[in-house]
């Protein structure tokens, strides 16, 4: 079949060379050689490592290190590792035993991975990662297996794969990747939601995918129409690149201050994750970062970062963008460190165990360090820290307590950084006036706030049209939020994908939404759809959405509020 289908995550319409990344499982001979042969595998050996050894200083030459920090010291280490006598010597000794090389290496690894299984700090045991992330780049030199590395390429790419970590999707360069077809994956999973944060047009659950995609061939993935056409014709090949030249918006014309119709100021502000985002905020005109992803840069180092490092990604972002609300590490669930502590791995439901604020009363010392980088960025420009996945008030007042200590510590006490609370658990939304006591702002983070009050795993594709939702009682939250900060004279903001479903905005707007974040690629169209709207039309909703018991009861409000406008 040269066409197959599957679950739209980022509409769109592109076309490039498929690029296969799979598992690779090599064939490694376990048979014993004869006594001659034994220099013929020390000369395997040497090209290999040679060979290693230039692949990693072409990917050292080729990356941008902007925000990926880490990236520059595992690859120096891992070329270390390649010129270190005792580990060639480990491997030689395996070979002198009459094994082949690919044997040798092999056996080397799984006696190193081995000794890291049994050590408690975080630090040693991520060395494991690096030690077989490099023990396979040689073994498939030896076998002459291709490896991908997706950090290499330089054209334009259809990924096609079984499925891609969050840390992997993060690091994929719009540029060149054109599109990811995954035989797997949830549209709302946080893979998905990288996607749609770069604008990369992408389809999960597309059966057989790798079995049909020939490497290098050319594709069309028309994610539209949820389909990828695995043999197009050269007619189709030329309307899908006049498509996309008439796609691009390179030439549009932004203002940085939305307003609706009627002259009501809206701040509209950016998601961000990593270094290319950021850009795209920028080329977009948002008013600041309203969700900076601070954990997608500990997921790309081998241990927690130092603090100077995460300062220094700080600072840049401040003084690019002026106005960035960090939310402090929010890992667990379906996002791992690559030094994720051991016993936490094993949790039989990931979604609801140590997550957020939950994981960071476990490591202060790491979220102390965090605050410290943050408060230092401070310097040069607006910025306030909210805190994810908190239930409780003790919780919220833990934190506040340990941002006010540092500052005192770092002498920086004149401008008190403002600290937030995330509304994202149920306990969140139904405590959320006591919140609204100590908390300096409230921001609504609609994809788990809709995963857990609607109770569905985001991360399995048999929920997709749940994590889509626009069920009335998201919409009752989000009103009593709205209400709780009026009535404490803060201020709420909201953000994740409701938040720029086209469909939700007058919703959200006539319920009192004043500041979305949302991804720099939706500005456009966000922007615009607001500036269609009168606010005074849409507080019509306001008295009606207590008494909505359906989603299509509510379309339907919305519906004519924007046929009214």
């Amino acid at each position: 079949m040269s066409k197959l289908t599957g679950i739209t995550v980022e509409p769109g319409i592109v076309s490039g060379k498929v690029i296969i990344v799979e598992d690779v499982f090599f064939d490694i001979n376990s048979n014993s050689i004869d006594a001659a042969s034994t220099w013929k595998e020390y000369q395997r050996l040497d090209i290999a490592i040679e060979t290693s050894k230039r692949e990693l200083r072409v990917i050292q030459d080729n990356r941008e290190f902007s925000i990926s920090l880490g990236d520059e010291a595992i690859l120096e280490a891992q070329i270390m590792m390649l010129e270190d006598p005792y580990f060639i010597g480990d491997i030689r000794e395996v070979i002198d035993q009459k094994k082949t090389a690919e044997y040798a290496v092999n056996f080397v690894k799984d006696a190193l991975t081995a000794s890291f299984d049994t050590i408690d700090d975080a630090y040693l045991r991520a060395r494991r990662n690096d030690v077989i992330d490099l023990t396979e780049r040689i073994i498939a030199n030896l076998l002459d297996t291709p490896r991908v590395d997706l950090s290499l390429l330089n054209s334009d790419t259809i990924i096609i794969a079984k499925e891609l970590p969050p840390s992997i999707t993060a690091s994929l360069d719009k540029k060149f990747v054109k599109g990811v077809v995954l035989e797997s994956g949830a549209k709302h999973s946080h893979t998905g939601l990288l996607l749609m944060s770069k604008g990369i047009p992408a389809l999960f659950n597309v059966e057989d995918a790798i079995h049909h995609a020939r490497n290098h061939n050319f594709a069309i993935l028309n994610s539209h129409e949820s389909i990828i056409n695995f043999a197009p014709t050269k007619e189709e090949l030329e309307a899908v690149t006049l498509v996309e030249e008439d796609d691009d918006d390179s030439d549009i014309d932004l203002t940085k201050e939305t307003y609706s119709k009627d002259h009501v100021k809206i701040k509209v502000s950016a998601n961000v994750s990593i270094q290319s985002s950021v850009e795209e905020a920028l080329r977009y005109k948002a008013e600041g970062v309203g969700l900076m992803r601070t954990e997608f840069m500990y997921m790309d180092h081998d241990d927690f970062p130092k603090e100077s490092d995460e300062n220094r990604v700080y600072e840049s972002v401040v003084k690019s963008l002026e106005d960035v609300t960090f939310r402090l590490l929010d890992i667990g669930g379906d996002k791992f460190l690559p030094y994720h502590p051991k016993e936490l791995l094993d949790e039989i439901n990931p979604a609801l165990g140590t997550r957020g604020v939950r994981f960071l009363k476990l490591y202060e010392q790491t979220l102390r360090q965090q605050i410290r980088a943050i408060i230092r960025a401070s310097r040069f420009g607006t910025v306030k820290i909210m805190v994810p996945m908190v239930t409780s008030v003790e919780e919220f007042l833990w934190i506040q307590n340990i941002l006010r200590e540092e500052e005192i510590h770092l002498r920086m006490t004149e401008q008190k950084i403002p600290l937030g609370a995330m509304i994202e658990t149920p306990a969140s939304a139904i405590h959320v006036d006591s919140f609204a006591k100590y908390a300096d702002f409230l921001s609504i983070g609609t994809n788990d706030l809709t995963q857990f009050l609607l109770a569905f795993d985001r991360t399995s594709p048999n929920f997709d049209t749940l994590a889509q939702s626009m069920h009335p009682s998201i919409f009752k939250v989000i009103r009593n939020v709205v209400i709780s900060g009026k009535k404490h004279n803060i201020p709420v903001s909201i953000c994740g994908v409701l938040a720029q479903n086209i469909e939700a905005i007058p919703i959200l707007l006539g319920l009192g939404i004043r500041h979305i974040s949302i991804d720099p690629n939706k500005m456009v169209e966000v922007k615009s759809k607001i500036s269609q709207l009168k606010i005074k039309q849409l507080r019509r909703l306001r008295p009606l959405i207590n008494h909505i018991e359906t989603e299509e009861e509510i379309l339907s409000v919305a519906r004519r509020l924007n046929q009214s406008t």
